[in-house]
C-alpha cells in the first residue's frame, strides 16, 4: 500500500490454490491459470496482502496486465 513493489523473493499465489510463483524484480511475477477474476495474496518475510487481478484472454505469450495495490499488509 505504500507504493513500493513488492520484494525480490516474494511469492504470490491465486487465493484458493496451491501454486506459488516467484515474484522477481520490479514486483513483477508470471502467473499462469488466471480466470477472467482472480484474486491474488502476495507472501514475503512474514507479511501478506491480497489484491485483484482481472484477466482477459490473448494471443499474445506474456502479456503485462499493469500495477496493482497489493491491500492489507498483514504482519
Amino acid at each position: 500500500e505504500d507504493g513500493k513493489p513488492l520484494p525480490l523473493g516474494a511469492s504470490v499465489q491465486i487465493v484458493g490454490e496451491d501454486k506459488t510463483y516467484a515474484v522477481g524484480y520490479d514486483g513483477e511475477a508470471y502467473v499462469v491459470g488466471l480466470g477472467p477474476t482472480n484474486r491474488l495474496r502476495a507472501s514475503w518475510r512474514g507479511q501478506s496482502c491480497e489484491f485483484d487481478v482481472p484477466f482477459t484472454a490473448s494471443t499474445d505469450p506474456l502479456p503485462h496486465l499493469g500495477t496493482f495495490i497489493c491491500k492489507g499488509v498483514k504482519p
